[in-house]
């Protein structure tokens, strides 16, 4: 099953936009440190690993989050 919807540009070419994405849950991986992403995109479920392999205790928690918050177009500040 895709999971794209088609658009029309303004000078009338067809195109297939992605489905939107829609968080599911939020995964913790132990070993290696990591989090899982678990969305919806279409009417399938899929996983997208984010690899934390420099996390340490003296990590700063908050740079860490603004960090993956920034990068990851699945998470944002609203949620």
């Amino acid at each position: 099953k895709c999971a794209h919807a088609e658009t029309q540009s303004a000078d009338g070419d067809r195109r297939r936009a992605p489905a939107a994405m829609k968080l599911k849950r939020f995964l913790l991986r132990y070993y290696p440190p990591g989090i899982i992403l678990e969305y919806e995109q279409g009417a399938e479920l899929r996983t997208k690993p984010v690899d934390l392999l420099t996390l340490t205790p003296e990590t700063d928690v908050e740079v860490l989050v603004n960090q993956i918050v920034r990068h990851e177009p699945l998470i944002s500040e609203q949620r």
